[in-house]
């Protein structure tokens, strides 16, 4: 299985460019173009497991699904999808206030978040060690820098 790129803000830019009502094969071409391996069978288990809300009118998606998605894929390589729901679900109820509103402020915060960890763990690293961005190692220390539940911690 490929590892999906790591976060980047430019790719929730790049979804100005996309109607906020899609549906569940426009979301799945979104993800293939910008480097994601997300399926459709994945998609309905997050909204079956209610780590991501179910769709709106007639099953479309909107770019806050696709955000909330873009976060679950990088975030289960460290959490279970229950502390996913867990983490996600005040922003998922308009209770976040960071970087702009809801999952858009918190998709920013959290690539600027995970840009300034992998530059803080390049400079202290010991020599001839290399920090590979999609570490799981790396994750865990960003999100553990941030008070975050870590799988130690269940």
């Amino acid at each position: 299985m490929k590892e999906n790129p790591p976060p980047d803000a430019g790719v929730a830019e790049k979804l100005k460019n996309y109607s906020d009502r899609m549906t569940i094969s426009q979301v799945v071409v979104f993800f293939k173009r910008h480097g994601f391996d997300v399926t459709k069978t994945m998609i309905q288990n997050y909204v079956r497991v209610s780590v991501l809300p179910p769709p709106v009118e007639k099953r479309r998606y909107t770019k806050d699904h696709v955000l909330t998605i873009l976060l679950i894929d990088h975030l289960k390589k460290i959490y279970s999808l229950e502390e996913i729901r867990l983490l996600l679900g005040p922003i998922a109820e308009g209770a976040y206030v960071g970087d702009g509103p809801g999952m858009s402020g918190a998709y920013r915060d959290f690539c600027e978040q995970y840009r300034l960890k992998i530059e803080s763990l390049e400079k202290e690293k010991p020599p001839g060690l290399s920090v590979a961005a999609e570490s799981v190692a790396c994750r865990r220390h960003i999100l553990k820098s941030n008070d975050a539940p870590t799988p130690e911690s269940r």
